[in-house]
Formats: C-alpha cells, structure tokens, sequence
C-alpha cells in the first residue's frame, strides 16, 4: 500500500473490530510515519471524547459517524492549494469533534431545518457571497458555552441542482475546523443550528458544496473587519 492508502485507512483500527491481513503492515507504517502517527493519536482522542460524552456508558460510534469522520481529510485541498496559510496538520480532530456534535444537531430525522426558540446571538453578521454565488443570508454566533458556542445560519440562494448537502467551515490561521453539513429545502433555503467549538480562534466562516473542501466557497464571512 501506498503512504495515503495506508493513511486513509487509520480509522479502521480504532475501536471494538477484526484485524485484517493489512492490519500489520498499516501499524508498522505508523511506527516511522510522523504524519500517520499524529493522525491516528487525533483519531484515538475523538473516540474517546464521544465515550466521555456518554459519562460512564461505553458508546460505540456507528457506521454513518465513522464514515463522516472519515470524510474529513478529504474534504480539504491539496497540499499548498489556495488560502494555503489556512491549512496545518492535526486539524482533523478538531474537525471531527465539531462534525461529532453538529450530527445530532443537524440531522435528527433528516430535518433540514434545526432551531433553538431559547438561542439569543451575541455576534451576528452578514454572508459575502463569492463570485457568480446567489448565496445570501446571516451567520449568528451565540456567546460561548464551556469549550463550545451555538452557530445559526440562515441563507437562501443554495444552488438545489443536484448538490444534496452544503458544508460550514471555520478558518484560521492554524486550519480549517468542519463545523457541520446542512441540507436546503427545494427553493434553497436553510435555517440550521450547529454546534461549533470555542476555543478556536477563528478569522472567518465559509458555505461550500459537501465535498468541495473550504477553498471552493460558495459565500464566507470575515469575523474582525
């Protein structure tokens, strides 16, 4: 296997599973590979903050969750792709901790549509969209909450011609954080609450198509102009 298979495979060794034949080679490969071992240590520590989350009860993550956690390193460009300043290594945890607590947020039911009557912002801001995007709208921020804030974004103009899913990231100079995906309703609409992380200092916050990755945005704001 080739260095970026056997990364892409790290998250199968996590958790309660059958060692297949690849298993050894795959745990040698990390041993000397300072990029594989960094992901797989950020991978363990995921895991166990959603057991913490659960306090004395074990929580085995299923099959859906993985593979959203899984997704993440490939939603970001390439190496010294554009904004490159805004990529760095380990932000994947980070990622995939913001993605564990916006699934239950955002998709209960497969609800496109998750509000908060109690939400009250402390910051809220208006969507730049990039060029030829029809997406307009207000990304609220609520005060924080411990180690996470509430996020509210209420847009319109979502492209429906076949991209099923959108994607909120927050930037900064040590990387790009997912904070969640959201579906919009047929005439492009979307009011949705996601559950982002705190303690992450952040420049800005851009929409993309799911899978895109945040250097292809179809709107963003800028959080200290």
């Amino acid at each position: 296997m080739t260095d970026d298979e056997m990364y892409e495979r790290l998250p199968a060794l996590l958790g309660p599973h059958t060692p297949d034949a690849d298993e050894l080679e795959v745990r040698s490969h990390v041993e000397t590979c300072e990029r594989c071992r960094r992901r797989l240590a950020s991978l363990e520590r995921v895991v166990g903050m959603l057991a913490d989350a659960r306090d004395d009860e074990p929580l085995e993550p299923g099959d859906e969750l993985r593979a959203r956690v899984l997704a993440i390193p490939d939603a970001h460009p390439p190496r010294g792709a554009y904004r490159r300043r805004w990529f760095a290594p380990g932000t994947a945890v980070a990622a995939a901790a913001a993605v564990i607590a916006a699934l239950v947020l955002v998709w209960p039911g497969g609800s496109t549509h998750s509000t908060h009557p109690d939400f009250v912002a402390a910051k809220t801001m208006r969507l730049e969209p990039e060029r030829q995007s029809s997406v307009r709208g207000t990304i609220a921020l609520a005060a924080p909450s411990g180690s996470t804030q509430m996020v509210r974004l209420d847009v319109s103009g979502l492209p429906v011609d076949g991209s099923a899913t959108f994607d909120l990231w927050m930037m900064s100079d040590a990387g790009a954080i997912h904070v969640g995906s959201f579906g919009p309703e047929d005439d492009g609409s979307c009011v949705v609450e996601m559950m982002a992380l705190a303690n992450e200092p952040m420049d800005a916050m851009v929409i993309t198509r799911a899978g895109a990755g945040p250097a292809k945005p179809l709107a963003s704001v800028h959080l200290h102009t």
